[in-house]
């Protein structure tokens, strides 16, 4: 499924899907940025939290190429009228987060910043295994989406 068709995907119930196979190497980013790009205009989320979505998007995606060498699975789903969660699911087993060290010209050096800006910019984050698989998702909230129908902005609880 290309990224032009997977995000039509509605249930009917208000909740929308994008389920798709990322690319294996360095497409596999730039093809999971494309899809939330599209998603998030076709969502009418605002421009500056979908360029945070696209950058954490591309993170997780950068962490499987680098970690976990296989193909990650993207799923993006509107959860309710305001709150949606975009998970990535790949092979290998879950891992333990720490947050770069005092040394920051280190840690740049070396990595580990995907997870350290999801937990900056996504207002929920979790990683969880199962069956061999890891998931790593975010959930993100649509202000104006809480504005329009006075929704209060509450997360759902997942």
């Amino acid at each position: 499924m290309d990224s032009e068709d997977a995000f039509t995907n509605d249930h009917g119930d208000g909740t929308s899907i994008v389920d798709v196979r990322v690319p294996r190497g360095r497409t596999g980013s730039r093809f999971a940025r494309r899809l939330v790009r599209e998603y998030c205009r076709t969502h009418r989320i605002p421009a500056h939290i979908a360029a945070d979505v696209e950058l954490m998007t591309s993170e997780l995606i950068t962490n499987v190429v680098s970690h976990a060498y296989g193909p990650a699975t993207l799923t993006i789903k509107r959860l309710d009228t305001a709150t949606y969660r975009v998970e990535v699911r790949s092979k290998g087993d879950r891992f333990a987060w720490r947050p770069p060290g005092k040394d920051r010209k280190r840690s740049l050096t070396q990595g580990s910043w995907g997870l350290t800006i999801l937990d900056q910019l996504a207002d929920r984050w979790d990683i969880g295994d199962e069956d061999g698989f890891t998931t790593v998702s975010f959930e993100f909230l649509n202000p104006e989406a809480c504005h329009t129908t006075n929704s209060g902005c509450q997360l759902v609880n997942g």
